[in-house]
């Protein structure tokens, strides 16, 4: 029976508090469905429930939500309470709404809300990850009735307005002022010059103060020249926009065979640094390796760029020996880490929680 959202409303927020945790099941680009218990605490935005998860930003998450932002979840309950719907899910960029988030599970009642601070020290830290649900199709079952009058109850409730969410390669990724997005080398390749060299510099300054090493100086003509490599697909360069500043923050992504991507030259100038641009600019070029079929996404990083190296992991990049198409030179390998994340079959997918933050 096809009702309004005001006609199950009570319901809905009557069974998922008394339930708490729901069966949240994704599916990635191959098809492959995976799923997970989760803890959604929901409220009402204007006139239609959304739901914010505390959940951990892993690989197999990002991965399908690039793929397909619609997920599914479920509630059921021993008395035959049922919730069931399709959300779109989104990752929550703004600082203010993870703080009010933040917030709401450490001012609600248990078992509803919970000690975030179990699991990260804070709101603004790179710890703490927060998806959006907003429904676009919910379904109650009043238990009460089972089994003789046991008849679902489903709204529709229309497209999400995140149904915009950044699953195509012209959509930029935003953050406050600061927006992520696909570089237009016809007109920014001087600009993004001057960060590679910046980056370059400052990576051969540490490489002598920390190992002593001195590198060849960093010729600008040959920067700017390797920019042609990125100014066709499949090859691409992302970039950090801030409204009031311009570019601060670059990546790339280079495809170097069948199924089989690298990660180059990551790069956020220090002022910006703690604003989480460096993972949205990975998980930017993550999804589009996803969209690109790459089972395989590679990179390398100097031993002392330590918070990279917590980022890669971070996101399930594992170490590897040195890959034959990397352009670190034999002689200076030893002084890198060389990172890989797997992404075909089912074992490779990468590890998702079985249970939300608390696992």
């Amino acid at each position: 029976m096809t009702v309004t959202f005001d006609a199950i409303k009570d319901d809905f927020f009557r069974f998922t508090r008394e339930i708490v945790w729901s069966t949240v099941t994704s599916v990635g680009s191959g098809g492959r469905p995976r799923s997970r218990i989760l803890h959604p605490l929901w409220e009402m935005d204007d006139d239609r429930p959304v739901g914010f998860i505390a959940t951990g930003k892993t690989p197999v998450k990002v991965r399908h939500l690039a793929a397909n932002p619609v997920v599914a979840f479920s509630y059921w309950s021993p008395a035959q309470h049922v919730v069931q719907g399709e959300a779109v899910a989104t990752w929550v960029a703004d600082a203010a709404v993870k703080h009010r988030v933040w917030n709401l599970f450490m001012t609600t009642p248990p078992p509803l809300g919970y000690d975030l601070r179990q699991f990260s020290p804070g709101p603004d830290s790179e710890q703490f990850t927060v998806l959006r649900l907003e429904p676009e199709r919910i379904q109650v079952l009043d238990g009460a009735g089972f089994p003789a009058n046991f008849t679902p109850r489903i709204a529709v409730l229309g497209a999400a307005s995140t149904s915009t969410v950044s699953t195509s390669v012209d959509h930029a990724a935003t953050n406050g002022s600061i927006v992520v997005r696909h570089a237009d080398l016809a007109v920014e390749t001087e600009e993004i010059t001057a960060l590679l060299v910046d980056y370059m510099t400052t990576a051969q300054r540490q490489l002598l103060e920390t190992f002593g090493i001195q590198d060849a100086l960093t010729d600008v003509s040959r920067v700017r020249a390797s920019l042609q490599e990125y100014a066709h697909s499949p090859n691409i360069v992302v970039v950090a926009q801030d409204s009031n500043r311009g570019l601060v923050g670059v990546a790339g992504l280079r495809i170097l065979g069948p199924g089989v991507a690298e990660v180059k030259r990551m790069y956020v100038v220090p002022d910006v640094r703690g604003q989480h641009v460096g993972s949205r600019l990975l998980d930017y070029l993550l999804s589009e390796a996803a969209q690109r079929g790459m089972s395989t996404v590679r990179l390398d990083t100097a031993r002392f760029m330590v918070d990279a190296q917590r980022l890669y992991r971070s996101r399930g990049f594992v170490e590897r020996p040195p890959y034959p198409q990397t352009e670190i030179p034999q002689g200076l390998q030893r002084y890198w880490i060389f990172f890989e994340l797997r992404t075909d079959g089912l074992v490779d997918e990468g590890v998702d929680e079985i249970v939300d933050a608390r696992t």
